[in-house]
Formats: structure tokens, sequence, C-alpha cells
């Protein structure tokens, strides 16, 4: 009874803290934001349009659409740009650069080694080879650096070339669609026909190559309105009575939008995303048998070493489960950014939250039960006496397994986050092996920075750990009282 008053306690502290914060982001939105009014208004009062039909793709016609619907209410409406190739050459640009200073400072770093220990003999200028097969086999030998410097020129005259062609074209279609109107209309448009298996699974990069034309407006903008409520209501509707045409959204943080998605159509998203998550439903149905196969295979290794009992036997098949459970949401956050290819960051973090939770909850379950999903529910449906007086047994047979997860989940998961594991990893290959002095201020400032993953707290990553752990401690907190004394561990390190 006490130790349940002091979490009920414990919980109404936090709940005070938390309802404090949770009124002033009410009041005052997020205190990172740009705090000038203006820029305010602007993000409170915007959306974000998709599935815009080529027709209507310029700032005049997206404005005349938005005019029609919400007469006098319109601020400003500006269609969004498809730079997705000038990005490229920047980050083609981007890694010559590096490489053109890593070579130069290595080449000081030697002139003034050789000058300290009075070496008769010059230092050698670095060589690179040019051209020839794969990785610069059997090329030309040149010298390094007057290669990155003229290398470096094209990309530049090339990105020059292709800033200018973008600043006159938005200048001169701002009025006027870029691409042509012939098959357009209100009624029907590309963006009313469903798009076919090359669009969908084949790399929108690869297409080009195949001659896919290019269009200067992508099908996504923005549009300002003059009050909260306009933005409120064209939000929380259907504008046009059809199914992807104009699509309005929150306009999300600037901070949030992932520029490299977005040219990608929402038709095109919508069914990657109901793609991968049938494949991913598909193997969280086969999640229980190859959690069975892992610890059954583990334990016959174990086993076959002459170890049937012990700290090996106990937490090596945890371990490699904790540990795939650590790596999954990776998986989940490359297919929602690469492959579905969502617009916002945000986006990406939801899928990974809603699926890294599916994933981990369920391996519960399948602890208790030891087989798959589609076995679990043939046996509920077969017999529902015997499925209860399965489940309670594994409960009880299970904690110990279960108990081991959440000390190896403090001990390694929240442990790992503490400690910035990423930062340290980094840090401790590249100092002792690297002679900082032979290395270019860009690559120390690349060493010092925060990881991407460590600069910002994401949602689907870490909180459905914490949702693991809860769920344990209810399952087991009156079974085996133990397990609250290691769960609260758990959540006071987390």
């Amino acid at each position: 009874a006490f130790l349940y008053t002091y979490i009920l306690r414990r919980l109404w502290i936090e709940w005070e803290v938390f309802i404090k914060l949770r009124h002033e982001f009410l009041i005052d939105g997020d205190t990172s934001f740009d705090r000038r009014p203006s820029y305010m208004r602007k993000f409170r009062n915007s959306v974000m349009v998709e599935c815009i039909p080529p027709s209507h793709r310029s700032d005049k016609s997206l404005r005349q659409v938005f005019e029609s619907l919400f007469p006098g209410q319109i601020q400003h409406a500006e269609m969004l740009i498809d730079t997705t190739k000038l990005e490229r050459i920047l980050a083609k640009r981007q890694k010559l650069i590096s490489k053109c200073d890593s070579v130069d400072a290595r080449y000081k770093y030697m002139q003034w080694y050789d000058e300290k220990h009075q070496k008769k003999k010059p230092t050698e200028p670095p060589i690179v080879k040019e051209g020839g097969y794969c990785c610069g086999v059997d090329g030309e030998k040149t010298l390094a650096l007057p290669y990155y410097e003229n290398k470096l020129r094209d990309e530049d005259e090339n990105a020059q070339e292709l800033y200018d062609y973008i600043v006159e074209a938005r200048l001169r279609n701002r009025n006027d669609s870029f691409v042509n109107r012939r098959t357009d209309s209100l009624s029907g448009s590309k963006h009313g026909t469903s798009p076919g298996l090359q669009e969908l699974l084949v790399p929108e990069r690869i297409q080009k190559l195949f001659g896919k034309e290019e269009e200067f407006f992508s099908g996504t903008g923005i549009v300002e309105f003059k009050s909260i409520a306009t933005k409120q209501t064209a939000t929380q509707c259907n504008l046009s009575g059809q199914s992807y045409w104009m699509i309005t959204s929150e306009a999300p943080d600037p901070r949030d939008i992932l520029w490299v998605n977005i040219s990608v159509d929402r038709r095109v998203t919508d069914i990657r995303n109901v793609i991968v998550q049938v494949l991913l439903f598909a193997g969280l149905l086969g999640w229980g048998t190859i959690n069975t196969y892992i610890t059954s295979i583990v334990n016959k290794a174990v086993e076959g070493a002459g170890v049937k009992e012990g700290f090996l036997y106990g937490f090596l098949p945890v371990g490699l489960i904790t540990l795939i459970l650590i790596q999954i949401p990776n998986l989940f956050f490359a297919l929602a950014k690469r492959v579905i290819r969502f617009k916002s960051l945000s986006k990406v973090d939801e899928f990974t939250l809603l699926w890294n939770t599916c994933y981990r909850l369920t391996n519960i379950f399948f602890v208790f039960f030891s087989v798959s999903l589609l076995e679990a529910v043939q046996c509920f449906r077969d017999d529902p006496d015997r499925f209860i007086t399965t489940l309670s047994a594994g409960i009880m047979r299970q904690s110990t397994i279960l108990m081991n997860m959440m000390i190896l989940a403090t001990g390694i998961e929240t442990m790992l986050q503490l400690l910035q594991w990423r930062s340290i990893i980094k840090n401790t290959l590249c100092r002792p092996l690297c002679h900082l002095n032979s290395k270019s201020s860009r690559f120390v400032s690349w060493l010092n920075e925060c990881p991407y993953k460590e600069q910002s707290f994401l949602f689907g990553y870490f909180a459905p750990v914490l949702s693991y752990g809860l769920i344990i401690a209810l399952i087991y907190s009156f079974t085996a009282p133990i397990m609250l004394g290691v769960c609260t561990v758990f959540f006071w390190t987390a």
C-alpha cells in the first residue's frame, strides 16, 4: 500500500509540472520559434496544398482557385519549386570541397613535418587517379589539388547556371503555368488517375534517366489566409468534392519540412504507405516465429557449450532480441523517409512511433506464447478456455525473460541514450586514429558537432521503450512484485 501511494504521489507531482508547461505551450506555442509577430502569423495562417494539377501550377492560378472558394480571405499563394537537381549538384559540390580541403590540409601538414625534420627531399604533392574504371582503377595519375579545383569550378558553373535558370523561370512563370495545359482541366487531370507501377516502384531519379519529363513546379504549394478561422475551415473539408485534388493540410514548421521529398505526389505517397504497412503487418504476424527461432538456436548453442544455466543461458537470447528491437526503428525511419517519402519529419517520426510500438508490444505477447500470432488466433478460435489457460501459464513462466529484458533495457537502451553513444563512438574511433593536425577544419567541425539523431528528441525511438516498460510493470505488478522494483529503476534512469 505504501509503495502504491508513493507511486501515485510521484505521478501527481509530475502531472502538476506537466500541466503548467502544457498551458504555457497552448498560450505561447513553441518557444524555439522565431518570435517575430509577422513570422508567427504567417505560420499559423498557412496551409500546405498538395495534388495541384499542372494546369493550376502557378502562383496566380493557385490564388484564383482559393479566392473563388474563400473570397477576400487570401493573403498570399505560392507554388513550391522542384529543386532536386540543384540540390544534387550542391551536394556533389560539397563533397568536392571536403575532399579538396582534406587533401590541402594533409599536404600542408606534410610540408611542415618535412621542414621541421629538415628533410632535403621536397614534399611530393598529392596524386589522384582521374577516369578509369570503378574507384579510379587504371585511371591516369594527376595532381590532386588542381584536379579538385577544376572539378569544383565546373560544379560552380553548373550550379550557377541552374540557379539563374530557376530564378528567371520563377519570375517568368509566376502568373502562368510552366507546363502544357493540353491534357488537364478541373474535372480531369493526370492527378485524377492512378499512378502506374513505374511511378510507384521506380525511383524518380531513374525515371528521369529514361526520359521522364522534369517539371519546374512541384505539385505542392503554400496558401496564407488572413485569419485562422478561414485556415481551419480550409483544412477540415474537401474543397473540390474530388479525391486527390487540391488537398489541404496544416503547413509544417519550415524546420520540419523534408525538402528532398517535397515534389513527391500525394497519391504516390499514400499508395506506397499502404504497401509498406501491409508488408510490416505481415512481418508482425511472423515476429513470434522469429523470436522463438532466435531463442531456441541461441539456447541450443549455449547448451552445446556445456552451459545449461547462469548468465549466458538467461541473458544471451534476450540480449540478441533486445539488440534487434534497438535497431528496428532505423528500418522504420528509413522506410518512411526514403521509400514512402513523407514531406515532414513529424510524419516520419509518427510512422516510426506507430510501428516501433507495435513490434515492441507484440514482442511481449509472443514471449508469453512462443508461437506466431496466426497460431495464437487459431488456438483462441478452437478453444478459448485453453487459450486463457495457456496465456496465464505463459505469463508466470516467462516472467524471468521479461525481467531480463527490463534489466537490459535499463543497462543498454537508457544508458546508451544518456551517454550519447553515437558521439562517443565517433570521437573514440576518430581522435586516436586520426592525426587532427593533418585534417581540415571541416573534419574537426564534423567531429565536434552532435550527430543528427542526437540533436532532437524523436518520439519514434524513445517513447515505445517507455510503453514497453509500463506494460510489463502493469502485468506483473501483483503476480511478481520484484518486477516493480526493476521497472522503477528503469523509469528512474529513463
